[in-house]
């Protein structure tokens, strides 16, 4: 999209834009769903198809709350730039900005986030993964920087299914951050400088250390079904068991004097 103000929609109505290659809006362009200011449109943009594709918005997005991004399953999708989600009432009804996860998305250094704790929607579905560089994760400033708030409705801003996938692939040092889910499937991690759990997590698939790649469980009691890869997994607080079933056997990870004891896999 270039230099060109795309408007869909009005009167309240949902459209549905499947999106089969990139989605890019330049500084110079603008994006609305709506025609004016009581128009309570919607649009969902659906990321479909194999091909991989790119996701970026530099320019201003208007009515921020009137979005749902996302991707279908199959579908691979990188972020080139960070994206706001808000909740808000266009002629009295109420819209929310929502973002599900149903394939791949790669964020890289980029965040989603939302103006204030209480706006937007990020969703991890069944099966799907993100790849996460940002140095806080699941945390304020990072790559999902939207607080888990939950209502007396039973609603919730984050919700994470217990078969998604996660991986850390940053360049700087990591932790998984606060709102990181407790039940995974699979945890990679593909970072030489490190990553750092914030709290415990139980993988139900593989923990994965890649290649040269560092994570400190922080002394917390984590458990994994698997455990694969040739990196360090260490504890630099205290005494903590990872327990691993499947091929993994136990494993002790103890604190020693020079302040971190470690241990490799295979």
């Amino acid at each position: 999209m270039n230099e060109e103000q795309h408007v869909v929609g009005g009167n309240g109505q949902v459209f549905t834009w499947n999106v089969k290659g990139d989605f890019t809006a330049d500084a110079t362009s603008g994006v609305d769903v709506g025609a004016g200011a009581v128009s309570a449109a919607r649009a969902n943009v659906h990321f479909a198809g194999i091909s991989p594709k790119s996701f970026g918005i530099a320019s201003t997005l208007q009515s921020t709350t009137r979005y749902g991004w996302i991707v279908d399953s199959g579908a691979t999708v990188t972020m080139t730039t960070n994206l706001l989600m808000n909740n808000g009432s266009v002629a009295g009804i109420p819209t929310t900005s929502a973002f599900t996860n149903n394939g791949t998305l790669k964020l890289g250094i980029n965040a989603i986030t939302s103006s204030s704790a209480t706006n937007g929607i990020f969703v991890m579905g069944p099966g799907a993964t993100v790849e996460l560089g940002n140095a806080s994760g699941f945390a304020g400033g990072g790559n999902i920087s939207i607080t888990n708030k939950t209502s007396g409705s039973g609603f919730t801003s984050l919700y994470f299914d217990s078969t998604a996938n996660y991986i850390f692939n940053g360049s700087v040092a990591q932790i998984t951050g606060s709102n990181f889910p407790a039940t995974v499937n699979n945890l990679s991690i593909s970072n030489s400088v490190g990553v750092t759990l914030s709290q415990a997590v139980t993988a139900n698939g593989t923990l994965t250390a890649g290649t040269s790649a560092l994570l400190d469980l922080n002394g917390t009691a984590s458990t994994a079904d698997k455990l694969a890869g040739s990196g360090t997994i260490s504890n630099n607080t205290s005494s903590v068991t990872l327990t691993a079933g499947g091929s993994g056997g136990h494993q002790q990870l103890r604190r020693v004097s020079s302040g971190m004891a470690a241990a490799q896999w295979p």
